[in-house]
């Protein structure tokens, strides 16, 4: 696998073992099996005959380049990344500088996996294979694999970071938008509080003097009732007053006629005694020429009849009883023309 440039492969010379032969030999007839075994892309059995020599020979650069070759191929980045910087600590120019190149790679592959999901863990992967690639052009500079590499990182680099600005300025622009349209939508709703603010006002106002209106009109209104009421009534007062007064003059002037005609039928029952009287003086004076007639004391003749002065006093009282009854039926009269002829107050209070 390769970023651009030689793929990555696990390095068959092996350093010089300063040790026994059977020492020698063991840590060799693990190094075999694991390099067959990779061969045969069987990663995880030659990981293992990785394991068997560096515990032979721990820390050894080479099996350690080795093994992290074998779990870059089985996909265990991580680890890989830990061995090659294990093994770029080495002296040995060759196997530190491979190792340099291969951790950038590495590196590389890691930002990668984060490029869709998260650019910003990727820029920094791609900014740690930037940094491994340059360390190894300058453990050898004619490593062209590992120039190409590190043009191409940082291609990848610069583009991350102008998305990220566009992103960052995109997200500027549609965060101001936002706040734009927020402060707009705010401002507009303030303007429609305060209008439907004013709008209330002045239906409050409108109706308050509706009110006030209704209550003047009412108030006006009452009061054009009860002057109307004390109009009726003092007219009606004033009708009644003259109306007794009326009647009180006609019964005042009825007991002046009633006065009069007693007065005038005393006068003529005087006169009518006085006329009695004189009769009989004159009718005694004449029986008393004729001799022998005697006077009757009651003044009736002998048939038994009443006498002349009798019968007139009789007719005098009956009619004076029939001039009353005709003076009251004629007061009755009036007062009921009177009520008739009053007009009638009509009023819907």
């Amino acid at each position: 696998m390769r970023v651009w440039g030689h793929t990555l492969s696990i390095m068959v010379i092996y350093a010089v073992i300063f040790c026994s032969d059977g020492y020698a030999a063991s840590v060799h007839g693990e190094m075999k099996k694991a390099e067959n075994l990779y061969r045969e892309d069987k990663f995880e059995d030659a990981l293992n005959h990785y394991d068997e020599a560096l515990a032979i020979k721990p820390g050894d650069p080479l099996i350690q380049y080795n093994r992290a070759v074998a779990l870059y191929r089985a996909d265990e980045l991580g680890k890989a990344f830990d061995g090659f910087t294990a093994a770029s600590g080495t002296e040995n120019v060759s196997v530190s500088g491979r190792s340099l190149y291969n951790a950038g790679n590495t590196k590389f592959r890691i930002g990668e996996s984060f490029e869709n999901r998260d650019p910003g863990e990727a820029l920094s992967h791609y900014k740690d294979a930037l940094g491994f690639f340059q360390k190894a052009i300058e453990s050898d500079q004619d490593d062209m694999d590992a120039r190409v590499n590190y043009e191409y990182t940082l291609k990848k680099i610069n583009e991350i970071e102008k998305q990220e600005n566009q992103q960052d300025q995109q997200q500027n622009q549609d965060q101001q938008q936002n706040q734009d349209q927020q402060q707009d939508q705010d401002q507009q709703q303030n303007q429609d509080q305060q209008q439907d603010q004013d709008q209330q006002q002045d239906q409050d106002q409108q109706q308050d003097q509706d009110q006030q209106q209704d209550q003047d009109q009412q108030q006006d209104q009452d009061q054009q009732q009860d002057q109307d009421q004390q109009q009726d009534q003092d007219q009606q007062q004033d009708q009644d007053q003259q109306e007794d007064q009326q009647n009180k003059q006609q019964d005042q002037q009825q007991d002046r006629n009633k006065d009069r005609e007693e007065q005038e039928k005393k006068e003529r029952q005087e006169k009518e005694q006085r006329d009695q009287q004189d009769r009989r003086e004159r009718e005694g004076q004449g029986r008393g020429q004729e001799g022998g007639e005697s006077e009757n004391p009651t003044g009736e003749q002998g048939n038994g009849m009443p006498s002349e002065g009798s019968l007139q006093e009789e007719e005098a009282r009956m009619l004076l009883r029939a001039q009353e009854e005709e003076e009251a039926r004629m007061r009755a009269d009036m007062k009921k023309r009177k009520a008739e002829a009053r007009p009638k107050v009509l009023r819907n209070w």
